[in-house]
């Protein structure tokens, strides 16, 4: 008996990546386009090989309620906003993607999917105007830090984020936005906000950065959840009385 999660198994689907070249992927009920634009093939192995997202997923299946509004930073291929939108409905997730190449990848995500998530190609920032994104080959790793000698500078959108959250009003924040999440938490408005998974960049900000922002989040009264934590996946909650 070959096991789902076994050896055996996973070598099979490297084989299968490798000469198939499978145009889909099933994660936690969610299909995945391993060939659209913008999906590199370190993306496509994190998708077919490994527990892809697996650290936020867990999260969502324990945290995520039914009166929550989702808003995802960092988007990617449409993964978890799609899983959001299957639990809870499309109208209350939000998503933003600064990368324009991923665009199209999340909507096709969301098509296969039939669920209907509004996306926002661009970031948030302390202004309506354009900023300057370092698209890297491995697009999982692009970000508003030049992270090598290689990335692609392309201008993205940059929506203000004060008057982006005060429209949506979110009550679950997601943020995954390769280092970029210092400067954005130290002016971004979270008094709405409950529930705040974030996955953390040390190797990009460093341990002050990181630091920085466990001060923030606890100043504004968030504490950590430990036990739904995991690797650099980071979950707060608002502390109750």
């Amino acid at each position: 008996m070959i096991r789902k999660d076994g050896k055996t198994m996973r070598r099979l689907r490297k084989l299968r990546l490798a000469f198939g070249k499978p145009a889909q992927a099933e994660n936690s009920g969610v299909i995945l386009p391993l060939l659209a634009k913008g999906v590199s093939p370190a993306l496509q192995r994190a998708i077919y090989l490994d527990p892809y997202e697996a650290h936020e997923r867990g999260v969502i299946e324990r945290k995520l309620a039914s009166d929550d509004i989702v808003l995802e930073l960092g988007a990617g291929i449409g993964f978890i906003s799609t899983l959001c939108a299957k639990r809870i409905g499309g109208d209350r997730v939000f998503a933003v993607e600064a990368n324009p190449v991923m665009a199209e990848a999340i909507r096709e995500t969301y098509r296969l999917n039939g669920v209907t998530p509004q996306l926002f190609c661009g970031l948030l920032g302390q202004e309506e105007g354009e900023e300057t994104f370092y698209v890297e080959s491995n697009f999982i790793s692009s970000s508003t830090h030049q992270r090598s000698q290689t990335a692609q500078a392309v201008t993205t959108r940059r929506y203000d984020a004060r008057a982006f959250i005060d429209k949506i009003k979110p009550t679950f924040l997601i943020c995954d936005i390769e280092g970029g999440e210092q400067e954005l938490l130290a002016y971004m408005p979270l008094a709405g906000v409950k529930k705040l998974c974030i996955e953390l960049h040390p190797h990009v900000i460093g341990n002050a950065g990181t630091s920085a922002i466990f001060q923030r989040l606890l100043e504004q009264g968030f504490v950590c959840d430990f036990l739904n934590s995991s690797g650099k996946v980071y979950f707060f909650e608002r502390a109750t009385a």
